[in-house]
């Protein structure tokens, strides 16, 4: 088994993966998931294949995918039983193939084979597949691209029972729960921020949802590639379209110049909604000129000159965003997110005139910067600038 694993990585190396930065993020799918993954179960008892086969496939793509790759290693826990050894488990590492050239049909029946011929070596262990794969390798944490675990499987032995369940923190890049279908327990994701590159967490597991049920339907269909299955959702995929079938333009501008032709033209349509507003383009274009008068006010026209922009993603930050190209100056977002000493380091090398955001957000921030809270802007006086400093 361990030769068909290095058969499918061909010269890939399962390099040793460094340390989390930060908490994976969870979040727990609706019911429609379940489903979804319900129904791949079924199709899988039906074809004579592992039943979370489809659902590693599904997830393996979905990973390459977001990390820009043609194939992911997906690990499939599953449990020992050596008479010598005792009771213990282990992690599968399947190469799930998932370049747009593929067949569907091949990348299916590759992966249930590797599958069926793992679980048949029971003495199997991670450990010792990798030490077989790259014995000089040190491994701070499992090289895996995800895992994919189910919470309905059981084993049971002479006085134990074991059953697959959520840790609610993954040492891995990713981490997919299959639900208990009796129950209609959900569907768990857990992934690391880095992976969603500013992608919902919600938003990820319902494009896995799609992809998997593009899988159902199309599984047996004849010569399917798997640049053909779509895992973008109804809602996202008409978004774009209405983003296409926009009139184009051929008139050019800066970016202020182009939004106020926009917020103008229907300022009372939405611009922006974040967790806790909407804002329209009326109120917006307005909130973005009161702080680029602050600004120049306060600092002058910028020229040029750099401001950090602590905040998250919010309403607040297009508004900074906005406020700062108006007083001529490049903006510079650093996420909240990241870990304090990497936020330092890109504060001092960005060199800022001032840092835009709430208290919270700059608290470690060097003092001697000056700041600006944008929400202290959100609403006033007419604002005294209106446009673009003459540069």
């Amino acid at each position: 088994w361990t030769e068909r694993l290095r058969e499918d990585l061909g010269d890939q190396r399962l390099d040793p993966a460094g340390e989390v930065d930060d908490e994976p993020l969870a979040v727990d799918s609706s019911s429609t998931v379940s489903t979804v993954v319900e129904r791949s179960m079924r199709i899988a008892a039906e074809r004579g294949i592992p039943p979370v086969a489809l659902s590693v496939i599904a997830w393996g793509i979905l990973l390459a995918r977001a990390n820009g790759k043609r194939r992911a290693v997906i690990g499939v826990p599953f449990a020992t039983d050596v008479e010598d050894a005792g009771f213990g488990t282990a992690i599968l590492p399947v190469v799930v193939e998932a370049g747009d050239d593929r067949d569907l049909d091949d990348v299916v029946a590759r992966v249930s084979e590797t599958i069926g011929l793992g679980l048949e070596h029971r003495h199997a262990s991670l450990g010792r597949i990798v030490r077989a794969l790259d014995p000089e390798s040190t491994f701070l944490r499992p090289p895996l691209d995800g895992v994919l675990t189910q919470d309905d499987s059981e084993r049971r032995v002479p006085g134990a029972r074991i059953r697959w369940c959520s840790t609610e923190t993954s040492v891995f890049r990713a981490g997919l729960m299959i639900p208990t279908f009796d129950s209609r327990a959900p569907v768990v994701l857990e992934i690391e921020r880095t992976q969603l590159q500013g992608e919902d967490a919600e938003a990820f597991l319902g494009r896995f949802s799609t992809l998997l049920e593009q899988i159902c339907d199309r599984i047996g269909a004849s010569r399917v590639h798997l640049g053909e299955l779509e895992d973008r959702t109804t809602a996202a995929i008409r978004q774009l379209q209405v983003f296409e079938e926009t009139e184009s333009t051929t008139s050019f501008g800066s970016v202020i110049e182009r939004f106020d032709q926009i917020a103008m033209g229907d300022p009372d349509a939405i611009a922006i909604e974040d967790a806790e507003q909407r804002v329209d383009y009326r109120d917006l274009r307005a909130w973005s000129c009161r702080l680029a008068g602050v600004i120049i006010d306060r600092f002058g026209p910028l020229n040029g000159r750099s401001v950090v922009l602590g905040g998250g993603r919010s309403a607040s930050t297009v508004a900074s965003m906005l406020a700062v190209a108006r007083a001529g100056g490049v903006f510079v977002p650093i996420e909240s997110q990241l870990p304090p000493d990497r936020r330092r380091l890109q504060f001092a090398r960005a060199t800022p005139v001032v840092a835009i955001g709430s208290p919270e957000s700059l608290s470690d921030f060097p003092g001697s910067i000056p700041t600006l809270d944008p929400d202290e802007s959100r609403s006033g006086i007419e604002p005294a600038f209106d446009g673009m400093p003459k540069l």
